[in-house]
């Protein structure tokens, strides 16, 4: 059945059957009424279309400079929460389709019709956020009127959601000869009876009227139609320009029906509308699995009218009392119900639900609007009611369906619910939301819809709640000029009264003056109870400064909230009420305030859900308990077994995680009572998503009275990642801070901004919606364009961040505004996903100057407010004895306060101003604000005298320190060092916020400084850098740090892992004398903020630095001097890479026995174990192939062979050997024997455990992994190791040929010719052919021995080519260009006899404006045969500045020739191509050459195309030469009498590479590794 609450007024209901009941009058009486109005006009003048004789007034009247605005407020929710880009837009006013109706009374005060305004969109403009705080939108819009109507009074009426064709068309518009005319609004001026009506829109509105044509057309389905919606005035005068000429409350013409399994409700127990969520009935598998499918409404209005009849509506409050019906519509028939489904995207779950969980949270919400429709005394046929399809028990039932009546719930005399009847049956009224809540479900449904639709029994629970959205506006009253808007009309308050936010919303500016003012009214105990709460929670009680009496023109968020109400003495509940009177002008709006000693605990979360990624991080959520009372807060759930659990997370703080599904599990922060920490472990790999459910119970302590209140709170746990941030952006800089969602902050005078937005993943489809109520946003004046907009991979897509266009802020105060994120991919916090983007006010001064002093200094500004520091100004009077007066003034642009500072302590403060000001005079006194600027905030005012005070001398009397009493208190010794009072300033104005007013604060800094006498008298321990602290015998609670001063000094303790300068202190403090020379100490144990126990130990290490800086007198107290003094702690077990006795870099030892010395004095630990052994392993370092090699190896039982040796220590090595903090040697030597493993080397491994505490060790040995030690394996033959893993050999090992002088990999290489087709050794592998046979030989045994893989390719595949070249004319190399002249040419030439021979070898594109540079060096000389010496010129060719390769390698003293040009150009055209002479003149480009006789032999292989270099050596016989060819294999050639010959490496690349062994040798000294 249905449970229905609501406020509606009862009314008496029509017969059954009267579906039709009294609709609008006819047609024919309105043209009547017409004909009527214009008979009299002819007479009285009073009906005329022309007011004044300016022309026309048509439906877009003429602008003559004059016109009107107007303010409407459009009650309900503006933005859809997480449904934002997908649902009804329920505020919306939409351009074209808003027109006015303006009627005026004219001379005899008879009213007549004027004119019909369509708007255009630049005259509708949202004048605040469209979200007042309230779930209403604002608009202003203009109205153009006519010249010379200033002294009419006028009525407005306005309707939303036609079009201009549809309004024309039942408005009567006709084109006349004197321009358009409206007949049927013409009309409304007189009754049927043609007298003249007091309110002609009681008449118009009900002439407009709207069809619907099914479903109203909603995303994602269609396209939105904004909703009909009718307003109007009452009397105004016009007000030209922007002056407000009245408001006006818009009501819609339709009803909203949510559906949904067990909505959310807030605190309140109210269904927010605005951010509807289903919780479903599942609770994780321990509830009813009900998965809602399908929802169809049955027998609704096909049209509606858009305006109520008289009556039906309180002009007052805007609630509707009756539906009011047309006779033009009837209802849907039952074969054609307005049906919305899950598969059409219609139904939605709230985002971040997944897989079962998703299914049973579906909701119908903001999709179903209808008409007024007529419910109440239908019988069950004709009756207007719903029907759903779901699944009930399983995903994999079939779905069936239930109805639910528009109904209230009746029971008989037994308590049992009736069914509905006539009289139970509720209309649908406009403007109202009808939420039908599904709360149990029992059983299947019926088969079809149509069985459902007849069926009175049904197995399903529903409540409808119907709500009047008009009540979303909250109290508004308006003037008809100015409106006053309240958020809520009551306001109730249990024992604990924790605050409650109230925003105010006014316009006024009138003549009885600006903005709004507060009374209370009550008793005096209530007026004694209430609080108003600022910003910073600072509790303020009527009549005192802080309490807001008056505020601005605007929307103010303020906090109220009460004391602790306790029952009376005898016990019973006691109750307190009265009321807040806002009043502006002579409008005047209240809240009902009361307040019970009854306890309501209610549990609030902060976010609502957690969402983490599939490896966290570490998040925190706010669980809160509204009492002020002791309780317990438990938490419930289900681990990974189905095992239940019930874990205490307050006031305990949890002990061992009943869960292992988590890393973290709500574990509170320290210091933060409602604070929690959240982490579940990682995700495993190929499981999806999952999601965690919990029941969290608050119960009173020691109180049976009030009952234990559960709330359930969800984790999930995404497969993917989303997460949604801004970044600093480098092109468009600005202020970023981070406070759980994001800020961005600008200067006043900026007129953009660019947030920079990155998202995972980046692919992301997102969108903005409007944040916070009650801010207004026009200054942000694109900001509506981004609302609802789809944006997606924007990293990408907005390179240079999301623009938002300013207005420049010409107020003090700044301004925010707060967007929030949503998007339909879940996993995106409300709380993180939100963009504030904060415009600053203009600048603020408050500056103190010295306006007259002797003996003193002035005032300096040391910094200005920035960063959340305020700005600092120092008046320093110096070191020494001698005293001044001082007069002091202030400059400012606005009001303003100060006070003293006393946050180190009002003795302090108090010993301070007896040294510094002891008669200090002001005005104003602490906390008053001034008054009397003449223009505040606009300019700057001066205060001449706002203070006065004396420096007094100092005198130290008879009384010195004494230097060998440093331990002991000194208390005559009169106080020294620097001594501060600082004074607090802080602007007012009405504008500034306490955030203003905090970002702008301001400290006068006033100082002197005398001697100081400052001794450290004892520190915790020396300082253990180098030293291990134990922790044993309570030594870490008892250490304290002990010091005297009649000063001030500081203590610092810096914890972590890293101490770097950079590093942020974490605790510290400050001590200041207030009588002579006194002692201070500190327990050690207070000041750390990681705890440490005896178990520590046994984790990571944590470091303290504890620094003390203060000052103290020189020898002949002329100054004082800086004493800054540290020490560093550690606690844990760090083990570090111990010294060894090898070089710093050395890594490797040889394969003989070494002593090696391992010093572990540099690691950090109590109490630790540790263990050496040898571990084998491949050349590379790693295990890979050992297993193979190791099954493989004959002689595997050689126990010298073994794949690990134990080596330290020698007996017992499982329980390793124990070190310990007591300074005793930390050093050990490793006996390591000889590796005889051929190519294999051994590792060494260092093993700790730590200590758990009491005598207990780690189960599990830790590798010290830094450490790096390995001992050689024995070569087969000779000195060659083979590198196991394959790899490229490098043929880059030999000269490259792209290099002018390259470095031979060996020198004095022979090729011994005595086998001409398989090498002796092969150069430059090896230096001889024993070499060469070593090479071969290791790599074979290697292989054989399973050492390197078998798919390893190594030198044996190597073999050679001989090439021999007869004798015959020099070679010739030619650079030349195409015949098209588009690419350059390298060519091979060899003349012999008459017949040339060339051959092409590439090709080179040039591009215009090439650079090509021919280079020559003297590189070569030689010898004749006959003994005559030659020197040889290198030529080389550069082309943009790289180079290429030599053109010719040229004999100087043969040359008949020279080369033309050494630097030649290329353009597009080749004109300026300078051609070098050559023997070739038909041959189109240029080059260089050289002729030459069989008795000369250069270098090269023109046959077959390769070039390279090569060098002579002496008399004609070439050594030393390593050719390479155009594919990189290396070419071997010697000089004949008669022929060159060449000799190529031929067969496949070796993939395995060899190294010589290792020989290094253990030292003398213990050095750091390296």
């Amino acid at each position: 059945m249905i449970l229905r609450s609501s406020n509606r007024t009862s009314r008496g209901h029509r017969p059954a059957g009267g579906r039709l009941g009294a609709g609008l009058r006819r047609r024919a009486v309105c043209a009547a009424a017409a004909a009527a109005c214009l008979f009299a006009a002819a007479f009285t003048g009073g009906c005329t279309r022309d007011l004044t004789d300016s022309g026309d007034f048509g439906p877009n009247p003429a602008p003559s400079g004059d016109y009107a605005t107007l303010r409407l407020v459009v009650p309900g929710v503006s933005t859809a929460g997480t449904y934002a880009a997908e649902v009804a837009q329920e505020t919306l006013l939409e351009a074209g389709k808003l027109h006015v109706l303006l009627y005026a009374k004219n001379n005899e005060d008879n009213w007549q019709f004027v004119s019909v305004t369509t708007p255009e969109a630049e005259d509708i403009s949202e004048a605040e956020v469209a979200e007042n705080g309230d779930g209403s939108a604002t608009y202003d819009i203009h109205i153009p009127f006519p010249a010379g109507n200033t002294d009419r009074t006028f009525r407005a009426g306005l309707v939303s959601g036609l079009t201009l064709d549809e309004l024309k068309a039942q408005g009567g518009y006709t084109d006349t000869e004197d321009g358009p005319w409206w007949t049927v609004f013409a009309s409304c001026t007189v009754d049927e009876e043609g007298t003249r009506v007091e309110n002609p829109l009681s008449e118009a509105r009900l002439r407009l009227t709207f069809d619907t044509e099914g479903k109203w057309p909603v995303p994602p389905a269609e396209e939105f139609r904004s909703f009909p919606m009718w307003g109007e005035s009452g009397t105004f005068a016009l007000r030209p320009g922007a002056t407000l000429a009245g408001t006006i409350r818009m009501t819609r013409a339709v009803a909203r029906v949510d559906v949904g399994v067990n909505f959310h409700k807030d605190e309140e127990g109210h269904f927010p509308l605005d951010d509807m969520q289903a919780q479903g009935l599942y609770n994780g598998g321990k509830g009813t699995y009900f998965e809602l499918q399908s929802v169809s409404v049955y027998r609704t209005a096909t049209g509606g009218v858009c305006g109520a009849r008289e009556g039906n509506i309180d002009t007052g409050t805007g609630q509707v009392t009756d539906i009011t019906l047309s006779d033009l519509y009837a209802t849907y028939d039952d074969t054609a119900p307005l049906r919305y489904t899950f598969d059409a995207g219609e139904l939605t779950t709230p985002a971040g639900a997944v897989d079962a969980d998703a299914a049973n949270r579906r909701s119908l919400t903001r999709q179903c609007y209808v008409p007024e429709t007529e419910n109440h005394g239908l019988d069950f046929d004709d009756a207007a009611c719903i029907v759903v399809g779901g699944k009930y028990g399983s995903a994999t039932a079939k779905t069936t369906y239930y109805r639910i009546d528009f109904a209230e719930v009746r029971k008989d005399g037994g308590g049992g619910e009736l069914k509905p009847t006539p009289e139970s049956r509720i209309d649908l009224r406009r403007n109202h939301a009808y939420v039908v809540n599904i709360t149990s479900v029992s059983g299947h449904g019926e088969d079809t819809e149509d069985d459902a639709l007849r069926n009175e029994n049904t197995k399903l629970t529903a409540e409808v709640v119907d709500w009047d959205q008009s009540q979303q506006v909250g109290d508004i009253v308006t003037d008809g000029v100015y409106s006053l808007s309240l958020s809520k009309r009551e306001q109730k308050f249990y024992c604990d009264g924790t605050p409650e936010a109230l925003t105010v919303t006014t316009d006024y500016d009138g003549e009885l003056g600006k903005g709004w003012k507060l009374t209370i009214e009550g008793d005096d105990d209530f007026k004694k109870n209430i609080r108003y709460y600022d910003a910073e929670g600072t509790a303020y009680a009527p009549g005192s400064t802080g309490w807001p009496s008056q505020g601005p023109t605007g929307t103010t968020e303020l906090r109220f909230g009460m004391e602790e109400l306790a029952n009376n003495p005898d016990g019973t509940e006691r109750t307190l009420s009265g009321r807040l009177v806002f009043e502006a002008g002579r409008m005047k709006s209240q809240v009902s305030v009361s307040q019970t000693s009854r306890d309501l605990l209610r549990i609030l979360f902060d976010p609502e859900e957690l969402y983490f990624g599939p490896e966290g991080p570490e998040k925190s959520v706010g669980i809160s308990v509204t009492t002020k009372k002791e309780y317990e807060l438990t938490l419930s759930g289900t681990d990974g077994t189905g095992k239940k659990y019930s874990y205490t997370i307050y006031p305990e703080t949890g002990g061992t995680i009943p869960d292992d599904r988590f890393k973290t599990f709500f574990a509170r922060v320290r210091d933060a009572k409602d604070e929690y920490l959240v982490e579940p472990a990682k995700l495993p790999e190929g499981q999806d998503s999952r999601v965690f459910t919990f029941e969290v119970t608050a119960e009173l302590k020691n109180n049976n009275a009030v009952n234990p209140v559960t709330e359930r709170f969800t984790v999930y746990q995404l497969k993917e990642p989303v997460e949604w941030k801004v970044v600093a952006n480098t092109v468009h800089p600005y202020e970023l801070r981070q406070n759980g969602g994001y800020e961005v902050v600008v200067a006043h005078d900026a007129t953009g901004v660019w947030p920079k937005i990155e998202t995972t993943p980046s692919s992301l489809i997102w969108w903005f919606s409007r944040g916070e109520a009650g801010a207004e946003d026009t200054w942000l004046t694109n900001l509506a364009t981004w609302y609802g907009k789809k944006i997606e991979s924007v990293a990408t897509t907005y390179l240079d961040g999301l623009e938002f266009t300013l207005q420049p802020n010409t107020g003090l105060g700044r301004r925010s505004v707060t967007v929030q994120v949503e998007s339909n991919t879940p996993g995106l916090s409300p709380r993180e996903a939100n963009l504030k983007i904060t415009q600053k006010g203009r600048p603020l001064t408050l500056e103190p100057t010295v306006a007259e002093h002797t003996g003193g200094g002035t005032i300096v500004k040391q910094s200005d407010p920035e960063g959340g520091n305020p700005g600092i100004y120092l008046l320093d009077h110096g070191y020494g004895a001698a005293g001044g007066a001082y007069t002091l003034a202030m400059k400012s642009n606005t009001n303003w306060y100060w006070y003293w500072n006393t946050d180190d302590g009002q003795q302090v403060h108090e010993a301070n101003m007896g040294l510094v000001a002891p008669d200090w005079t002001a005005k104003p006194d602490d906390r008053v604000p001034t008054t009397d600027h003449p223009d505040n905030g606009k300019s700057e005012h001066t205060w001449t005298e706002v203070a006065t005070f004396s420096v007094p001398d100092f005198d130290r009397g008879d009384t010195a320190f004494d230097e060998s009493q440093t331990d002991k208190e000194q208390p005559d010794v009169p106080l020294g060092g620097e001594r501060t009072v600082v004074r607090e300033l802080r602007n007012v104005h009405p504008e500034l916020t306490a955030d203003d007013m905090e970002e702008n604060a301001r400290q006068l800094h006033i100082r002197r400084e005398l001697p100081a006498h400052t001794h450290i008298i004892e520190w915790p321990w020396a300082d253990m850098t180098s030293l291990n602290w134990a922790m044993e015998n309570n030594q870490y609670d008892d250490k304290l740090f002990r010091f005297g001063t009649n000063a001030t000094g500081k203590l610092t303790l810096t914890t972590g892992f890293d101490l770097s300068e950079q590093a942020q202190p974490n605790s510290e403090k400050t001590y200041t004398s207030t009588q002579g020379y006194q002692l201070f100490e500190e327990k050690f144990a207070d000041l750390t903020r990681v705890p440490v126990t005896a178990e520590s130990e046994g984790d990571d290490p944590v470091f303290y630095k504890l620094r003390f800086t203060g000052r103290t007198a020189n020898a002949d107290e002329s100054a004082n001097e800086a004493v800054d003094e540290k020490r560093i702690y550690y606690t844990g077990t760090q083990m570090n890479v111990p010294l060894r006795n090898m070089l710093p870099a050395q890594r490797y030892l040889s394969s003989g026995a070494h002593t090696l010395k391992l010093d572990f004095s540099n690691s950090y630990f109590n109490r630790v174990k540790v263990r050496v052994k040898t571990v084998l392993v491949n050349t590379d370092g790693t295990t890979d192939g050992v297993d193979e090699y190791w099954a493989n190896n004959p002689d595997n039982a050689d126990p010298r062979l073994a794949k690990e040796h134990h080596l330290f220590p020698t007996t017992d090595w499982e329980n390793g050997v124990e070190f310990t903090s007591d300074g005793s040697s930390k050093l050990i030597d490793v006996q390591l024997p000889e590796n005889i493993h051929y190519n294999m080397m051994y590792k060494v491994v260092v093993e700790y455990a730590r200590h758990k505490g009491n005598g207990n060790y780690e189960d599990q040995w830790q590798e010290l992994d830094k450490l790096v030690i390995y001992q050689d394996g024995k070569p087969y033959a000779g000195n060659v190791i083979w590198k196991y893993t394959p790899q490229e050999y490098g043929w880059d090992m030999m000269a490259k040929t792209d290099q002018p002088n390259p470095v031979l990999p060996k020198t004095n290489l022979r090729v011994d010719m005595t086998n001409n087709d398989e090498w002796i050794y092969a150069a430059p592998f090896a230096e001889n052919a024993s070499a060469w046979g070593d090479i071969k030989g290791s790599f074979a045994n290697a292989k054989a021995k399973h050492c390197i893989r078998g798919d390893a390719k190594g030198p044996d595949g190597l073999t050679r080519k001989r090439v021999e070249i007869p004798n015959q004319w020099g070679p010739f190399l030619w650079w030349g260009f195409s015949s098209d002249k588009t690419r350059i040419r390298h060519v091979g030439n060899v003349c012999e006899g008459n017949n040339t021979y060339y051959k092409d070898v590439s090709w080179i594109n040039p591009s215009p404006k090439t650079k090509v540079r021919v280079q020559t060096l003297n590189l070569w000389y030689g010898m004749y045969s006959n003994g005559s010496t030659w020197l040889m010129r290198r030529i080389q060719l550069y082309i943009d500045d790289t180079y290429i390769r030599d053109i010719m390698n040229v004999e100087e003293n043969t040359w008949a020739r020279d080369v033309t040009q050494n630097v030649l150009v290329l353009t597009t055209d080749y004109s300026q191509v300078a051609m070098a002479q050559n023997c070739w003149p038909n041959f189109e480009g240029w080059g260089a050459h050289w002729w030459g006789n069989q008795n000369q032999y250069m270098l090269g292989n023109p046959w077959a195309g390769e070039y390279g270099w090569g060098y002579h050596g002496h008399q004609g016989y070439i050594l030393n030469v390593v050719w390479f060819n155009a594919k990189n294999q290396a070419v071997y050639m010697e000089q004949e009498i008669t022929a060159i010959k060449y000799y190529a490496l031929e067969g496949e690349q070796p993939t395995a590479i060899w190294r010589k062994k290792i020989e290094l040798q253990t030292t003398n000294e213990l050095n750091l590794q390296q």
